[in-house]
């Protein structure tokens, strides 16, 4: 016979665990108040492994996040055992039973999880690591429950064992629906910021040919067949193009690596360089390599570059100022310098 102390220890490991699948659900689908949660624990940017590992392609299974399967895991487990706490002895043996085989298929789970985090994503999710432990736990509190065999077979032969097990599977069932239908939402939601943000597409609206205007050389119609006018089909194509670069903007904000590559690509460049070898009259001399801020705006970033130390055979000094690649010579002597810039 389990004690019913270990059955509600372990309830309260799989209310902790359904809290924080929740939570990590959220923030899959860019709660803002769960993101800014799981960032006082995680970290922001680049290091929140909670970040990485919700937004990496294994953070899903055919497009159900692994968070919304994580919570259905344990709500519907917790219903077992929260049932079980209000019935007889078999029907408590019979959920612990239960709950002991889905926990240690859990923990399988979490091992292949674990292994995917370490060599595929390389990095860790703090608040899914919790849920391992939170598993291992329930797993210690009903090891107890490995030898009470026959305790399912036991327990529908009882009134409130079939209760308890009826009910669970009907509670499940809506816990699924529930679950589901959450997820959903949090699906159209992220949707609707991002459409916010590009601004909603106009509706389609089909094309209509004006009135053809009477005219000496034409006092016929065009006729319903006729092909468009140019101006029309220039519409049509611009409106088309328009549509394609919307997509491509949306799939962008739906992928947070794109996303850090589009702003990477779009910022101002930072920092410019000098490359190059001085040669005075008779000696040579190598110039300094320095960075320097850049100014300007973009698409276009103008750098500017000190290019002259002291060197044999003459003195001087110069800039130059480069959108890419320059030469430049100079003042006693050949001084030749590549400018580069980089962002």
């Amino acid at each position: 016979m389990i004690g019913r102390w270990r059955v509600a220890v372990a309830l309260l490991a799989l209310a902790a665990g359904g809290l924080l699948s929740a939570l990590l659900l959220l923030e899959h689908y860019g709660e803002s108040r769960a993101v800014a949660a799981v960032s006082e624990v995680c970290g922001e940017g680049d290091q929140s492994g909670c970040g990485a590992v919700s937004q990496s392609r294994y953070a899903t299974v055919r497009g159900v996040p692994v968070a919304a399967i994580g919570l259905l895991f344990y709500a519907s487990l917790g219903l077992l055992l929260l049932l079980a706490l209000v019935a007889g002895p078999a029907a408590v043996d019979a959920a612990a039973a239960l709950a002991l085989f889905a926990l240690l298929a859990a923990l399988a789970v979490d091992a292949v999880l674990l292994g995917i985090q370490a060599f595929a994503i390389h990095a860790f999710c703090k608040l899914c690591l919790l849920t391992y432990v939170l598993n291992a736990v329930g797993v210690g509190v009903l090891l107890k429950a490995r030898q009470a065999t026959g305790a399912v077979g036991r327990a529908l032969g009882t009134v409130d064992g079939r209760l308890v097990l009826t009910g669970w599977a009907v509670g499940s069932l809506a816990l699924l629906a529930g679950v589901f239908g959450s997820d959903r939402a949090l699906a159209y939601r992220q949707g609707g910021r991002a459409a916010s943000i590009l601004g909603s597409p106009a509706p389609a609206v089909p094309f209509t040919h004006p009135p053809a205007r009477p005219s000496p050389s034409s006092p016929v119609a065009a006729a319903p067949g006729a092909p468009l006018p140019p101006d029309a089909q220039r519409w049509q194509e611009e409106a088309r193009m328009a549509q394609e670069q919307a997509r491509r903007l949306q799939e962008i904000l739906d992928d947070p690596k794109k996303l850090d590559q589009y702003f990477a690509e779009k910022a101002p460049l930072n920092e410019s360089a000098d490359h190059g070898v001085f040669c005075g009259i008779g000696a040579l001399s190598t110039s300094t390599i320095g960075t320097v801020p850049s100014v300007g705006v973009v698409p276009f970033r103008e750098s500017s570059h000190a290019v002259s130390l002291g060197q044999s055979k003459g003195l001087g000094s110069a800039a130059v100022f480069s959108t890419g690649p320059s030469v430049i010579c100079a003042i006693f002597g050949a001084r030749t310098a590549t400018a580069s810039s980089s962002r």
